[in-house]
């Protein structure tokens, strides 16, 4: 039999007691399980710094290695090992000068970069290297987007880096983001181009804040790019109205819920079964596993209108048969997109998105309140009193029967 102590109680430290050899080997057992795991998890947390020093040491071996890689990967002591010129001499085999001529020769650019990296690294003022993935991830993870949103930044941030030949973020340089705009402005509008350049700027800006970088190379790239405005004319439904029948049968749904509600396609696609609850008289829309909302706001209880109700009503029966979705073939798993390739302008005369732009031009034709609009339509309040109060299904709903 040995001996154990026991924990401190509350009236102070238990005496010793005997213990069983089979229980002291499970309490040994358990003590080295413990420290395995604070083992494991230590290795998680430094895999990245491992896997970065292989590579590292792989391309040392092949004399693949980038001498600006290998000034970055040297310890204090090294770096300040003499001057930066020995520095650079002694751990590269990039030479200080290079021949212009016949017995003529002149510094090295590469090697003076190279000793002001030295310098830099030395002071604290050189940027640790950072992957476009790294940028992506910090941006999902404090603004939780919807996965087009995440497509569409990883789209434009790649379509940049390869455009300037950069691998890492912290390189970006304001003469490589003029240069991309000067390239894309070959092949697409100029709306279409300041929208990616908001996007790419948005990015970088995260990695501002985050001092990886000390300032954005994206700030003014839209600045004296003027595009051509076009002023939105009412978009009325009334052919849709007369000939949504002629759409595919399981797009009569669809097509009354979108008209009916002022929702986005995709979120009306996206509902499920339990989503449309007839005894309280609204439709949650809300993410699931399939699909993601814009924002916040975007979640939100959307009264259902006199005029949709017998539609819902007809098709509630086949809506609680189906497990999950209420249109699962507007959905395309593979992309992560909703209604792709749905266009009703052939026989309605109006896109998916005109019931949208109808219902708030109508409801602004009643006076209706623009918060309370935003609040139907999921907006993000846009005001500083925007923030305050709210909306309730009452008024939400009295707004809503207004839409003709």
């Amino acid at each position: 039999m040995g001996y154990i102590h026991q924990r401190k109680g509350r009236s102070g430290y238990y005496g010793q007691r005997k213990v069983p050899p089979a229980l002291r080997e499970r309490i040994g057992t358990s003590c080295w399980m413990r420290k395995l795991g604070a083992s494991l998890v230590e290795a998680r947390r430094n895999l990245p710094q491992f896997l970065a020093e292989t590579d590292l040491l792989i391309a040392e071996a092949r004399r693949e290695l980038d001498p600006v890689r290998k000034i970055r990967s040297l310890l204090p002591d090294s770096l300040n090992q003499g001057g930066a010129f020995d520095v650079v001499e002694e751990y590269t085999r990039v030479p200080a000068h290079i021949e212009v001529g016949p017995g003529e020769w002149t510094e090295n650019p590469e090697f003076i970069k190279l000793m002001e990296l030295v310098q830099a690294r030395r002071d604290g003022s050189d940027k640790q290297p950072r992957s476009k993935d790294e940028l992506l991830q910090l941006a999902a993870s404090l603004k939780q987007p919807a996965r087009a949103t995440a497509d569409l930044w990883n789209r434009h941030l790649s379509a940049l880096m390869e455009s300037c030949g950069k691998e890492s973020i912290t390189d970006i340089t304001e003469d490589d983001v003029l240069n991309f705009r000067a390239q894309q402005l070959e092949h697409i509008t100029i709306n279409s181009l300041k929208t990616k350049l908001r996007y790419i700027r948005a990015l970088l800006e995260i990695a501002k804040d985050q001092r990886w970088i000390d300032s954005n190379p994206a700030d003014g790239a839209t600045k004296h790019m003027v595009s051509k405005v076009k002023i939105k004319e009412v978009v009325r439904l009334d052919q849709a109205d007369s000939h949504w029948q002629e759409l595919p049968e399981p797009q009569h749904l669809l097509w009354h819920l979108c008209r009916w509600t002022g929702a986005h396609i995709s979120e009306v696609a996206g509902l499920k079964g339990d989503d449309i609850d007839l005894k309280e008289g609204v439709i949650n829309i809300r993410p699931n596993e399939c699909r993601d909302l814009k924002n916040p706001y975007r979640q939100r209880l959307v009264p259902i209108h006199s005029k949709l109700l017998p539609y819902l009503k007809q098709s509630k029966a086949d809506i609680d048969t189906k497990d999950g979705l209420v249109f699962p073939w507007a959905y395309n798993a593979e992309r992560g997109r909703w209604c792709e390739g749905i266009s009703w302008k052939r026989k309605l005369g109006v896109t998916p998105k005109a019931t949208r732009d109808w219902a708030a031009s109508c409801l602004r034709d009643q006076g209706v309140n623009e918060f309370v609009i935003g609040r139907l339509f999921g907006h993000s309040p846009k005001t500083i009193t925007g923030q305050y109060g709210s909306v309730s299904q009452q008024a939400l709903a009295e707004a809503l029967e207004l839409l003709s």
